[in-house]
């Protein structure tokens, strides 16, 4: 199966969001040994993420996705030694008319640009690991939606774009295959919100890094 994945947050790794994406792909390297990964991100890759290893740019399609130069390839990204051709970069790049605004801009790449870069790679599933659905998929979509906060309280809904835009997100949640959260409160939270029903909600759990383990050695305590 050919899986596209949102990477927008490639901008932001020291977010919640950003540090579930980078530890999603990391596991899933471990887990799979058979399906395609395509990131899909704005930004040109950067030379290297945490606990991967360099990218390389390889021809993915022979047209350009916006038509810029060195735009519309595929950069294998190997978490794992050997699974670079499984895990693929490909950029598509913020539309230069929607640039003006950052709000505008992530919104226009979030509901076409990064859908129709997943169309053209033609995956068979795409996965946005945060609250932003496309509106109008064309693509089975699963989305994570790790908490309903911005609906819950009013501080995130004090300007007539952002009440917009949550609208716009609640409305497409209806449009995905199926929603992943990060507990059973989180999934209760999202039915009473979004009005979704239970079965179309999976919990999977979040867990600490490796790096987070009881410390022992009586000098560093």
């Amino acid at each position: 199966m050919r899986i596209g994945i949102n990477a927008l947050f490639f901008r932001f790794l020291t977010t919640g969001s950003g540090q579930y994406l980078t530890h999603l792909l990391k596991a899933l390297a471990e887990v799979d040994e058979e399906n395609e990964y395509f990131l899909l991100g704005p930004d040109p890759l950067p030379t290297e993420l945490p606990g991967q290893g360099q990218a390389q740019p390889v021809p993915y399609t022979e047209g350009d996705i916006d038509g810029g130069p060195g735009r519309g390839q595929a950069q294998p990204v190997p978490y794992t030694e050997g699974d670079g051709d499984r895990f693929r970069y490909l950029r598509t790049p913020m539309p230069n008319f929607a640039r003006r605004r950052a709000t505008t801009e992530k919104l226009v790449w979030e509901q076409f640009t990064a859908p129709a870069g997943a169309r053209k790679a033609e995956v068979d599933l795409y996965h946005v690991p945060y609250f932003a659905p496309p509106y109008f998929p064309r693509t089975p979509s699963v989305i994570t939606i790790h908490d309903v906060i911005p609906l819950r309280l009013r501080v995130y809904r004090t300007s007539p774009r952002m009440k917009a835009y949550l609208q716009l997100v609640a409305r497409a949640a209806h449009k995905a295959t199926l929603i992943i959260t990060v507990s059973q409160h989180a999934k209760q939270d999202i039915i009473d919100a979004l009005k979704l029903p239970a079965e179309r909600i999976r919990v999977i759990y979040e867990a600490a890094g490796e790096e987070y383990q009881p410390v022992t050695d009586p000098e560093t305590l």
